[in-house]
């Protein structure tokens, strides 16, 4: 179904956007300057200092809204010359609730980011625009790195948790092998002369020896409630990490590596080839 539209009201809107998309950005290149007390002249001389100069009279004619576009390279340079990031310089995060984040629609600031991010999926339905999570296979390149990172960092938090509690489990059981020793070896050596010393020495050894057996059933309990966290969490994140690889795969993407502990039973780590991936999306 064809719509017909005013093509004047359109590139007029489209074109106002634009021009206030500029606008904020170089709002934002005037703000971050002022912060780091550089003049245009200063700014420019560093944008030649990082390989691609930008003239103090395009900086001065951009602020001064006499310039009506910025090229992603020179986003990038400007932003890495002021020592901030690419996307505070093009979106007022914290300063503005809401972006005009295409033309006539706006939404809340971190969800512009986040989906500018590649975190966020966009709607479009007539007039309505609204972010949410992706779903399987619309996630961007960057979701399934993070998300994939997101896994293997959990793994990472549970494995010196267990490591530091089998090492406690050891250094307690030895402890308590060394008191029972000790235990053992005193009430082999009684003597006669000695017998009130001899008791109450014994009656002290024996507490110790039963506190270090105490102690050090406990701890193996907790080693052994530490490793089954550990091995809870690898059974539960394996099947999302399989599917997040075999997505990664399909694109062509650099699959990161992964501890041979989590048994993923790949034969190839390595990127799928561009064959591959087409039959890949032939079939999916």
């Amino acid at each position: 179904m064809l719509t017909l539209v005013n093509l004047d009201h359109y590139c007029a809107v489209v074109t106002q956007w634009k021009d206030r998309m500029t606008q904020a950005l170089a709002n934002g290149i005037r703000r971050y300057r002022q912060e780091r007390r550089m003049s245009t002249q200063q700014l420019a001389d560093r944008t030649a200092e990082l390989g691609m100069p930008i003239q103090r009279s395009v900086l001065a004619n951009l602020e001064n809204g006499r310039r009506g576009s910025v090229s992603v390279a020179e986003l990038l340079i400007l932003a890495a010359a002021l020592g901030a990031a690419p996307i505070d310089l093009l979106y007022p995060v914290g300063l503005e609730e809401q972006i005009e984040m295409l033309p006539g629609r706006m939404a809340d600031s971190l969800g512009v980011v986040s989906w500018f991010c590649g975190d966020l999926k966009l709607d479009l339905a007539d007039e309505s625009t609204a972010l949410r999570m992706p779903g399987a296979g619309e996630e961007s390149n960057i979701y399934l790195i993070r998300y994939h990172i997101g896994l293997l960092d959990r793994l990472r938090a549970h494995e010196p948790e267990a490591a530091r509690a089998r090492a406690d489990a050891f250094a307690a059981v030895a402890a308590a092998e060394a008191v029972a020793a000790e235990a053992k070896a005193h009430s082999q050596a009684r003597t006669p002369e000695a017998a009130e010393v001899w008791e109450a020495r014994e009656v002290a050894l024996r507490e110790a020896r039963d506190a270090a057996a105490a102690k050090a059933e406990a701890v193996i309990s907790e080693a052994a409630y530490r490793e089954t966290v550990l091995d809870e969490w690898i059974d539960f994140m394996r099947e999302p990490l399989r599917r997040t690889r075999a997505e990664m795969r399909r694109r062509g993407m650099l699959l990161p590596a992964v501890p041979p502990r989590l048994g993923l039973g790949e034969e190839d780590p390595g990127p799928a080839s561009g064959e591959d991936a087409a039959r890949a999306e032939e079939t999916r």
